[in-house]
């Protein structure tokens, strides 16, 4: 007689830590918006309210949260597994973000640079910064699939394809920052 296999949710159902399965939020801190670590940030979904009854609580929630500019935080269990989330409002919209466990996050552990910047180097990197235009989020998308298609096609096809060029590193930081600054503010003329 074969031995039925035993999974996870078996051994936690038999040792009684089985997560509730809930959609409620028993207990939230809120914090501003801005004050959530984009490290923390996993998966995002929309949240809708739950029958006629959960209309006007959920209104007022993403209402106050709106106003205060606040994110409440608070643990959500989805699919059997408990998770960290914070809940804000997103065009009269709750999103639900899960959040990775602090633990789950690792510090840097001192590989950023130790390197002095001048102060004329970061002004004009400040001043690049201001005048290239605002990041058009519908204008981007994934090259790296867009090339991959395109490599999958050239390969069906029997196209013998060269690879890229390797880019020449800039040499003179303060030379490369000058001639970005020139190109950006050429780039914000309009015609006469």
């Amino acid at each position: 007689m074969a031995e039925a296999a035993v999974g996870v949710a078996d051994l936690l159902r038999v040792e009684g830590i089985e997560p509730v399965l809930s959609c409620e939020v028993d207990h939230a801190e809120f914090v501003p918006v801005d004050g959530l670590d984009p490290l923390l940030f996993s998966r995002g979904y929309y949240a809708a309210p739950h029958g006629q009854a959960g209309q006007r609580p959920y209104a007022l929630l993403v209402a106050a949260l709106a106003r205060a500019e606040r994110a409440a935080v608070a643990k959500v269990t989805l699919r059997t597994r408990e998770r960290l989330a914070a809940l804000w409002p997103r065009r009269d919209t709750l999103v639900v973000q899960t959040l990775l466990w602090p633990e789950e996050v690792r510090e840097p552990g001192g590989i950023g640079s130790t390197t002095p910047v001048t102060g004329q180097e970061l002004e004009l990197a400040s001043l690049l910064m201001a005048q290239l235009p605002s990041v058009d989020f519908g204008a981007l998308h994934d090259e790296y699939a867009a090339a991959l298609e395109q490599l999958v096609a050239a390969k069906e096809s029997g196209v013998q394809l060269v690879p890229p060029s390797e880019p020449e590193p800039a040499v003179d930081l303060m030379g490369a920052l000058e001639e970005s600054l020139r190109k950006a503010a050429g780039h914000n003329r309009t015609p006469d």
